[in-house]
């Protein structure tokens, strides 16, 4: 199921997720899910284990769990009668001094809220090599694990509701919450209330990350929104010829980036260290003699383009789609949109959960043909996959 939820009902998700932690079960490790649900299954205490189950509705119900243990002679042992040890990812062994008790393996899965139990297995003989067990025939294991992904809402969560599906057949329920400015997304990943997050390019990561001591990493590239270089006059690069005025913006932050993909195109070479905000002040060869023209504002490029000014105009996705151009036909040539660009539109997440499987799945599936195809037929060019 997707929800998309506004930015005030993030703050009252915020505020109540700050009452549950105050007040709510010790789960924020695997280690302390186990000790609570290992509590109310030796004590008898149903509440105990309701908080830390979220199979209570459908497989492992609280009731039956309790029914178990007792069966098995549980209820009634102290935290002193047996030992809790995590033996892998969400899995923990829980063994018992009177060898005549039969060992637990407990399933646990991690949510925005922290751990909570997921299905029971017999193990045999207190043995950790035999922790995959029987499963208990009268249940069933639940798979599908929740993910919690902010976005901007265009192309970002629209790219992400269009692999719903997809993930779902893979087990994972993706909860998608759309995010109208370029800070909130951070900050809900850095607050736990997200999985991960897709809105922003390496570079902007990277600045977040210095300034507010994030600790982020890119979990894998998506897509690109390419800068299209267009002509009234030309339909190639290589047609273009010697002294050819060529016009990019003046901003500051569009320069350096239309810069640089003059270079890719072996128009001109800057400063090894210019980085992202090069100016037409570092480049260091010009064999073609090309007329660089940065006097207008990003939003003038398209006007400029149709009134046929200059050979060629470097113009952003989104004003070439206001101005009802075409990026993918009417362009000469796009950006290019490789992982190694540092433009391209990233799954970020905490440095601590790059490996969870559900993270790997997500870029899989987000870099999948269904979905690239889904980029490229949506949006014409002014957004293209990754490569």
């Amino acid at each position: 199921m997707i929800l998309r939820r506004n930015l005030l009902n993030i703050f009252m998700t915020i505020s109540l997720v700050s009452i549950l932690v105050a007040c709510g079960p010790k789960n924020d490790t695997v280690l302390n899910a186990a000790g609570t649900f290992m509590e109310g299954a030796t004590e008898g205490d149903f509440e105990k284990i309701d908080n830390v189950n979220v199979a209570n509705e459908v497989d492992f119900q609280t009731d039956y769990i309790l029914s178990l243990a007792n069966e098995e002679n549980k209820v009634g042992l102290s935290n002193s009668d047996y030992t809790i040890e995590e033996v892998g990812h969400l899995e923990v062994l829980v063994t018992f001094h009177d060898e005549s008790i039969t060992p637990w393996t407990l399933q646990f899965q991690q949510r925005s809220g922290g751990y909570y139990f997921e299905s029971l297995a017999h193990a045999h003989d207190n043995d950790k090599a035999s922790i995959t067990g029987e499963k208990i025939e009268s249940q069933s294991t639940i798979e599908v694990v929740d993910l919690v992904v902010g976005a901007s809402n265009t192309p970002h969560a629209e790219i992400l509701e269009a692999a719903a599906g997809i993930l779902l057949e893979e087990d994972i329920n993706i909860e998608i919450v759309v995010f109208d400015d370029y800070i909130l997304p951070n900050k809900a990943l850095a607050n736990m209330e997200l999985d991960a997050n897709y809105f922003q390019h390496n570079i902007y990561l990277n600045v977040q990350n210095d300034r507010y001591d994030y600790d982020f990493v890119n979990a894998g590239g998506i897509h690109i929104e390419p800068i299209g270089v267009y002509s009234k006059t030309y339909t190639s690069i290589d047609e273009l010829p010697d002294g050819a005025e060529i016009i990019i913006s003046g901003s500051i932050t569009e320069q350096g980036r239309m810069l640089a993909t003059l270079q890719d195109l072996n128009l001109i070479s800057l400063r090894a260290d210019a980085g992202i905000y090069a100016t037409v002040d570092d480049i260091t060869e010009n064999p073609r003699n090309i007329i660089i023209d940065n006097s207008l504002e990003s939003a003038l490029l398209a006007e400029a383009y149709l009134n046929g000014e200059g050979d060629a105009v470097l113009i952003p996705p989104n004003l070439a789609l206001e101005a009802g151009l075409n990026p993918m036909e009417d362009a000469m040539i796009l950006e290019k949109g490789d992982v190694s660009n540092p433009y391209v539109h990233i799954i970020a997440v905490r440095a601590k959960d790059e490996t969870r499987p559900e993270i790997q799945t997500l870029v899989e599936v987000l870099n999948s043909s269904a979905i690239r195809e889904f980029i490229l037929e949506t949006w014409q060019g002014g957004v293209v996959p990754a490569e």
